[in-house]
């Protein structure tokens, strides 16, 4: 078995269609690399999303990195719960033409008192 990872934040997977295309297409060329092997091993991605549940305080701004785009998805969107939902539409409906796809999520605890929850999305490469 050979896996290939690609790790984000669900806020790079809303906005403009050119931003939230921007990592999917990383991890199709991630896979596109694996296939290129030309092994009889299965071949899988894994996405994992990091997504704050809560909004990111003010004074944390320069402490909790990336709280900016954070910050404007969930001001774009209204909530994190949004921000979470968009997300797991864009890469979804991208990465089920690549495979067969499990997701799930883990709640993760918190980081500087938000709610940290990690979606992940696992593919079984089509050959």
């Amino acid at each position: 078995m050979l896996l290939e990872a690609k790790a984000l934040y669900t806020f790079d997977l809303v906005g403009a269609e050119a931003w939230v295309r921007r990592y999917p297409e990383k991890v199709a060329r991630d896979l596109a690399k694996l296939r290129e092997l030309k092994t009889s091993a299965q071949l899988f991605g894994l996405v994992p999303a990091t997504h704050p549940r809560d909004r990111i305080a003010r004074e944390l701004r320069d402490v909790a990195k990336y709280s900016s785009g954070i910050g404007k998805a969930v001001s774009d969107l209204r909530e994190p719960a949004a921000v979470k939902q968009q997300a797991r539409l864009n890469i979804e409906s991208f990465l089920q033409r690549l495979g067969e796809v499990q997701h799930g999520h883990i709640q993760a605890g918190r980081a500087y008192g938000v709610r940290v929850e990690v979606l992940y999305w696992l593919v079984a490469l089509i050959s």
